[in-house]
């Protein structure tokens, strides 16, 4: 068995934690039998974080903090999302890239003990861009001057699955943030040889999108992206000048729903829990969607989705802009070992965007909504219920608060879900109810609506249903 004989939990430390993949990561990994952790460096995590997992300040980079870390966790798997993955900066300084990507990620390695799983999120843009569409056999070339300095590395070895030491001194026209990933890669899967109680997978992502995991959570490129189609668009309805959204013609990925990527993350844990030779050893897995998307094609879906107008899009070529220089062509991921592995299912753009946007639809009418009630499952829920009551209350209720209402009548706490909009929750409404004899008495305790969904009659509905159970 993956876990100590003598522990009845699974303790996981999360990276990252107020970054955009790693707090859907924590919401997929929720449930009895885990301890979760994360960490986090200079972003303070708020309330609804705090929820999810035991939070520790850490800076990665630094290997006595990192050990210190382990030693008072002793996770029995670490999932890695923390990264640079700023691509500017990076460019601009290849030793921040290093420091953050690469040494951090061995920081984490060298610190565990013998035996764990870890769990590393790594990019497309470990390759070049040119051979696409690319699966899991492909060769990567690891920059030999990367990997040698590193204090304590094992005896390198040359060639290791798909992974292939340049020789010493050699230049790669690689990206530095694909560069820095790659050895990051490298040295996980030379981690995982050394003992054969340890395991290491990594999870090869493209551009991961999504909703926010809470309402004041790190979002994703879609955000910004739909946000200043949003703008240009509201510009042109008013009839005021606004230049149209430069987007790329000739850069294709295959775009990631994170919800997607965090359930291949809770299965590879769950194997790892139930059996450790499901996982020992050293797996790679694409993580790629169910499309070739080019950054027009994801802009035109974001206005479909949005009923916005397409003509606030431009389309441009990687040659035509200054910020184009540099960037891969082509990075699209075949991603049929994570399908017949891990079990994975890809989410379609739209669906996806749809999903993920509901905060920018502009109108809200009786047609265009669906609304469906959901009970309170268990503390999973806590952090979506804490958003929608926090909004309108000038303090936020202690999670004590919470338990006293949940722990005894976790029936009478219900959620107002938006179907036609990917079962976005709009709602909640939390009661208690007390029986002396024959009579029954309760009250309302608390209830919030999103408020562009009031004046639904979502209120009357939840009190209607309540009152009946």
């Amino acid at each position: 068995m993956a876990l100590r004989s003598h522990e009845k939990t699974c303790s996981v430390l999360v990276t990252g934690g107020t970054g955009f993949v790693a707090p859907h990561v924590l919401r997929a990994l929720s449930g009895p039998g885990r301890e979760l952790y994360f960490t986090f460096s200079s972003t303070k995590p708020t309330r609804p974080l705090l929820l999810l997992g035991r939070a520790r300040k850490c800076d990665l980079s630094d290997p006595n903090a990192v050990q210190s870390l382990i030693d008072t966790i002793n996770p029995d798997v670490v999932v890695h999302c923390a990264a640079l993955t700023n691509t500017k900066i990076c460019e601009n300084d290849p030793s921040a890239a290093t420091s953050a990507n690469l040494i951090a990620t061995w920081n984490i390695l060298r610190a565990m003990p013998n035996r764990g799983l870890f769990v590393l999120f790594s990019t497309d843009w470990v390759f070049d861009g040119e051979n696409a569409p690319y699966d899991e056999t492909q060769t990567i070339r690891i920059p030999r001057d990367l990997v040698e300095p590193l204090d304590g590395v094992p005896e390198l070895v040359e060639h290791l699955g798909p992974y292939e030491l340049t020789p010493r001194g050699e230049r790669l026209s690689l990206h530095p943030y694909g560069a820095t990933k790659a050895a990051a890669e490298y040295v996980a899967a030379l981690w995982s040889l050394q003992y054969p109680q340890r395991s290491a997978a990594v999870l090869r992502c493209s551009l991961v999108y999504g909703p926010r995991a809470y309402v004041d959570a790190k979002g994703s490129f879609l955000q910004w992206m739909s946000a200043e189609l949003h703008k240009r668009d509201a510009a042109k309805r008013q009839g005021e000048s606004t230049e149209p959204f430069d987007l790329l013609s000739d850069e294709v990925r295959t775009p990631i729903y994170v919800g997607d990527v965090s359930r291949a993350v809770a299965r590879l844990v769950s194997l790892y829990e139930a059996d450790f030779n499901a996982t020992a050893g050293f797996e790679l897995y694409h993580m790629g969607g169910a499309e070739r998307l080019s950054r027009v094609a994801m802009g035109n879906a974001i206005c479909s989705a949005c009923s916005l107008d397409e003509s606030v899009v431009k389309p441009v070529r990687l040659a035509d802009v200054p910020w184009g220089r540099g960037r891969p062509r082509d990075l699209s991921l075949a991603s049929r070992q994570s399908q017949i592995s891990l079990d994975t299912t890809f989410t379609t753009f739209v669906h996806g965007v749809r999903m993920a946007l509901t905060d920018f639809v502009a109108t809200v009418g009786s047609s265009d909504v669906d609304i469906a009630l959901e009970t309170y499952r268990d503390e999973r829920d806590i952090p979506d219920l804490d958003a929608l009551l926090a909004a309108d209350l000038s303090e936020p209720y202690s999670i004590y608060t919470y338990r006293y209402f949940l722990d005894d009548w976790p029936h009478l706490c219900m959620f107002a879900v938006d179907r036609k909009a990917g079962n976005h929750r709009v709602g909640v409404i939390v009661c208690r109810i007390l029986e002396r004899g024959d009579e029954r008495s309760g009250y309302i305790a608390m209830l919030a609506v999103l408020p562009r969904y009031r004046r639904q009659g979502i209120a009357p509905h939840a009190c209607n249903r309540l009152f009946n159970e």
